[in-house]
Formats: C-alpha cells, sequence, structure tokens
C-alpha cells in the first residue's frame, strides 16, 4: 500500500498532471539531460522532479522533428552543391568566369586598416567571464551545461540523396549504359534480399524462393507460369498440330501410353510439370497424368480426342447405355454417343476392306491360277493365309431370378484369318539350295535333329531362360542393359515384321453341337477355302485347341455322305494352336 499511495502522489513537474503507474521519467537523470538538456535550455526553463507520459511524448517529439530538420537541411545543401557544380561546368560560366579572372589581376585600391585593436579578456579556466570584467547590469546566473555524449558523425554519400538518417542501412543500385548512368535507392526489403541474392550469385531457386513469400510476387508469378501454359496450349490446338487428334483410325489401332506422355511432355514442358507434381508417386504415372492432359485439352478443343474416342469404343463394347455415355462424355471422358456409333461404323467399312484385300484377294488369286492354264506373276503369288477359331461363350445372370428372365447361356464362335509376313517362299529367305521338298519324299531320319542343331537349340532355351532370370530377379537387373536384346540371325529383319490378324466373323452357332460345328466350318469354307464348281482348289489350315479340332473334325466325318469334296468339308486342314503344337514340338526336339 506504501508503494502505491507514493506513485499516486508524484505529480508531473511541467503539466502539474498526476503520474499514473510507472509511465514517468526522472529529469535529472543523465539520460534526461543528455536528451532534454537542450530543450530545456531553449524554453528557459529549471525543472526538477518527474514527467508524465503525455510530457514525456512531447519532448520526443520535438527532437525527432529538430532532427528531421537537420537532415532536410543537409539534403537542401548537398543538392545545392550538386546543381552548383553542374552550373560551374556550363560553357557560358566558364566564359564568363575567366574574364572575371582577368579583371582580378588588375590593382585595387585597399581600405585602410583600423588603428583600433580588439581588446582580448581573459578567461578563466572554467569559460567563465571573471567578476572585474562583468557588466554592471548583468544578473549573475550560474549556467548548467547538460551533458553530451560524444558521437560519431555522420557521413552523408552525395549520391544518396534519398537517404534517412534513422535508417540502418541502404541498397543502392547503379544502372550504366553507353550514353547515362541512373541510380535508384531500394527500400523494400523483399526487393533488398533479391538484390543480394544477385550479387551472391543465387541459384535460380533461392531468388523465387524469395519472390513466393510475398503474396503480390506469388501472384505475379502464377501469371507469368498461366501465360506460358496458353501459350503451349494455343501450339497444341492447332490444326495442323496431330498431338491427342484421332485423325486415322490406325491411330486408334496403335495408341500407346508411354510413347504419348513423351510427346505431350515435349510439347507442353509447363503443364506437365504442373500435373506431375499432383500425384504423389514415385512412378512415372503416365496413364493418369495423359488421361488428366487429354481432359483438359478436349475442355478446349472438342477435335482433340484421341483418348476419348478408344475409351468410348471400349465403355460401349462393355455394356455401357447410351445414358451412361452422354455422362461420362459431359465429364470429358469420353465423346458423345453418337461419334462413338459413327466411328464403329467407320471401323466396320476398314475392317470389310482389309479383309477384302487380304481373304478375298487370296481366294480371287488362286481361282485365276486354277483357270484355263492362265499363270500368275511371281510378284502376284498371293501370301497363304490361315484360319484360326474357339468358342466365346457368355453367362447373364439375371438380379433377381423368375420364370420370365432366367439364367440365360449364349454360345458363338469367334472366326479369325492370319496372314503371314514371314514364308519359305519369299525370294529373301528361300535361294536354289533351299527348295522346300515334299513331305511324302522325306526319310524319316532327316526328322530327327542332328548334334549340330541341339547345341544350337540348348543355347537358344539358356538364352531365354537368363533374359526372364534377369527380368524378374531384382538382384541381376543390373546386368541388363549389358545383356543382348535378342540372338542375333541373317534374317532378323524379315522375321521380326508382324502377321496380319483379322476379325473376320462372329458367328452364332455353338461348337459343342454337331450341327453348330457344320454351321461354323461350312461358314469357314464359304469365306477361305478357294474352290469352282464344289471342286477344291487349294486346302486352308484350320487351327484351334485340341477340343475344337476333335468337334471339326467329327463334323467333316457327318458330312461324308455328299458328292463334292467342297460339301464334305474336306477344304480345311486341322492344326491344333498355341502352347498345345508349339511346346510338344520342343519337347520332341529336346
Amino acid at each position: 500500500m506504501a508503494a502505491s499511495l507514493s506513485d499516486a502522489a508524484k505529480t508531473c513537474c511541467m503539466c502539474f498532471g498526476p503520474v499514473k503507474g510507472r509511465t514517468y521519467r526522472s529529469v535529472s537523470s543523465d539520460i534526461s539531460i543528455q536528451q532534454w538538456g537542450p530543450i530545456f535550455t531553449q524554453l528557459g526553463a529549471k525543472l526538477n522532479g518527474y514527467l508524465c507520459n503525455f510530457c514525456i511524448n512531447k519532448l520526443n517529439r520535438v527532437c525527432r522533428l529538430e532532427e528531421d530538420s537537420k537532415t532536410k537541411v543537409q539534403q537542401i545543401l548537398l543538392e545545392k552543391e550538386k546543381l552548383m557544380g553542374i552550373l560551374s561546368e556550363m560553357s557560358g560560366v566558364k566564359l564568363s568566369r575567366t574574364d572575371s579572372e582577368l579583371t582580378s589581376t588588375l590593382p585595387a585600391s585597399t581600405p585602410k586598416e583600423s588603428k583600433k585593436r580588439p581588446v582580448h579578456v581573459a578567461l578563466t579556466p572554467n569559460t567563465v567571464t571573471p567578476k572585474s570584467k562583468r557588466g554592471l547590469f548583468v544578473t549573475p546566473r550560474k549556467n548548467v551545461t547538460p551533458k553530451v555524449l560524444k558521437q560519431k558523425p555522420c557521413v552523408v554519400d552525395k549520391s544518396m540523396q534519398t537517404k534517412t538518417i534513422n535508417s540502418d542501412f541502404v541498397v543502392k543500385v547503379m544502372v550504366k549504359s553507353m550514353e547515362n548512368e541512373r541510380t535508384y535507392i531500394v527500400h523494400d526489403k523483399m526487393q533488398q534480399k533479391l538484390i543480394k541474392v544477385l550479387v551472391n550469385k543465387g541459384t535460380e531457386s533461392a531468388f523465387c524462393k524469395h519472390l513466393s513469400k510475398k503474396q503480390a510476387y506469388r501472384a505475379a508469378m502464377t501469371e507469368v507460369v498461366k501465360k506460358q501454359i496458353v501459350k503451349e496450349i494455343q501450339e497444341v490446338v492447332k490444326r495442323r498440330e496431330s498431338l491427342l487428334r484421332c485423325s486415322s483410325n490406325e491411330m486408334l489401332f496403335n495408341f500407346d501410353w508411354n510413347t504419348t506422355y513423351s510427346s505431350i511432355e515435349k510439347k507442353m514442358p509447363t503443364l506437365m510439370s504442373l500435373l506431375k507434381c499432383t500425384v504423389i508417386s514415385k512412378k512415372k504415372c503416365s496413364p493418369h497424368i495423359v488421361m488428366a492432359a487429354s481432359i483438359l485439352l478436349y475442355a478446349r478443343n472438342q477435335t482433340i480426342n484421341l483418348i476419348q474416342y478408344i475409351l468410348g469404343i471400349i465403355l460401349d463394347s462393355s455394356g455401357l447405355t447410351k445414358e451412361g455415355l452422354n455422362i461420362v462424355h459431359q465429364i470429358g471422358l469420353t465423346v458423345s454417343h453418337t461419334s462413338i456409333y459413327n466411328k464403329k461404323k467407320d471401323l466396320i467399312y476398314k475392317q470389310e476392306e482389309n479383309i477384302e484385300k487380304v481373304v478375298k484377294s487370296y481366294v480371287q488369286k488362286r481361282l485365276q491360277k486354277a483357270d484355263v492354264n492362265e499363270l500368275v506373276n511371281e510378284s502376284d503369288e498371293p501370301v497363304p493365309i490361315e484360319v484360326l477359331g474357339d468358342n466365346l461363350d457368355v453367362t447373364v445372370s439375371p438380379t433377381k431370378m423368375t420364370l420370365d428372365h432366367q439364367r440365360l447361356s449364349l454360345h458363338w464362335f469367334l472366326t479369325m484369318v492370319k496372314q503371314r509376313q514371314v514364308i519359305f517362299e519369299n525370294s529373301d529367305l528361300a535361294s536354289d539350295a533351299m527348295i522346300q521338298p515334299d513331305i511324302l519324299t522325306l526319310s524319316t531320319n532327316s526328322w530327327v535333329p542332328d548334334h549340330c542343331q541341339l547345341e544350337d537349340l540348348h543355347k537358344d532355351m539358356l538364352f531365354h531362360i537368363a533374359h526372364v532370370l534377369i527380368k524378374y530377379i531384382k538382384p541381376l537387373e543390373f546386368l541388363g542393359s549389358s545383356y543382348p536384346e535378342y540372338i542375333v540371325h541373317p534374317y532378323i529383319e524379315q522375321t521380326k515384321q508382324k502377321s496380319v490378324i483379322l476379325n473376320c466373323d462372329l458367328v452364332d452357332a455353338s461348337e459343342n453341337t454337331s450341327q453348330g460345328m457344320i454351321e461354323i466350318l461350312q461358314q469357314v469354307h464359304n469365306l477361305t477355302v478357294p474352290h469352282k464348281e464344289g471342286t477344291l482348289i487349294e486346302k486352308v489350315v484350320f487351327g484351334g485347341d485340341v477340343l475344337t479340332n476333335e468337334r471339326a473334325f467329327s463334323a467333316q466325318s457327318a458330312m461324308q455322305n455328299n458328292k463334292s469334296d467342297f460339301d464334305k468339308l474336306m477344304g480345311v486342314i486341322h492344326r491344333p494352336e498355341g502352347l498345345h503344337r508349339q511346346f510338344n514340338f520342343l519337347l520332341v526336339m529336346f
């Protein structure tokens, strides 16, 4: 309580107001005399006691104004000095200056020196006038000089006109060109940091990191990136650009995610870098990024629809309804239902042209060769074809089974035609010494491989086994770069060509029944077997699994009562396909 009473009894020596709390200053302290002594001297007041917060603020304000006035005066004087220096260098001033110098050399009258000598008054060591020399009407008063701490003089550079004394430091930028020179003092802290990064030869990431800390610069950086993305997209959506544009049916068949990803990344690096950073995964994730980029481009231009056509055809073939396709189209994943329907018709016409080119041309050329000794040129010799087929069974189970809605079992037979690009009759592979003999004239021992052939087969098997081990065993992955990709042989350029495989027909018949298998063989004969008036011109290989071959052989046996070979279904040669034939052959040889 005593402390509170003593604080309440304190009053300000200037305004005589009460001093509240501890917001007061002692006038007799060294800091107060050093800071406010000149002000008290100008006021002619001798104060003793305490000052309140209000009076303290007023005194501090007077000190700041006095410092600002001194600074402005210095700035004005510096600017005056600089302008005087510029004016003194002008040609007219220089000429007039030479004239004045000539006139100054002439003799001039000197004024008479006054005979009065100045009277020197001796001062005491404490710089006070002695009493014997003071005036009669001077009131003696003790002068109290405040204690002032010595400060270092503030040196101001002449070129820094906008520098303030209170600031800690400034950053001055000087730009020099061929004709002039410009200076600018940077006051913004963010700009000062950026200049510091430039002077220290910092990296681009450090420069952008400082920029991103401020909202204004971050928004400006975003605008620059947006303009770059728009510029890249404008190049892609042009008509002459074929990226992600379904311009032909071959692009649908030869689509590859990795190739498309590389093409998009080359054309639009900024957009792809932004999309990649959104995928939180160490993998490349090319399908996700390509799909996102295609949706964005499709929303901008409806003709960039390659991936939308592919997904639309897949979803339509999977059974998605028209309403579902329209919903997915609004999202941007597929094209509209009408576009998918038109594209399917286009693909059907294209498939019919391929069948006409491969299958029907083969049949017609074989018939022409069999006509009245008409010879066909070697260049027109048709490439033989093979027929492949297998059953396709689908079971549809209803959600709620009733008397009207029972389980539905559908049975079809898929027929495909394969045309090999590499055959024995090719002139590039066959020579005069390599003439394919008749199989009936070969001896039995010629089928048995000799010792050299077995060694070559063993080496090839070791090569393939090593490839499998390198691919699936992680400790051996480093050998993949030095291990050859394939076995080199003289005919590698011819054998690497892919065979032509065509989807010819989906027969609405089941191979499980004799009648269904007979219908399937009749469709195969009408499409692929060359015949004339019931006479077979040439037989065609019919491949399938073992069960399909057995059923086809049974169907042929059931049709043996017919007159012609064509009606007896004798135009096909049965052959098991796939692993059944190839691995059995390899096991026998090994």
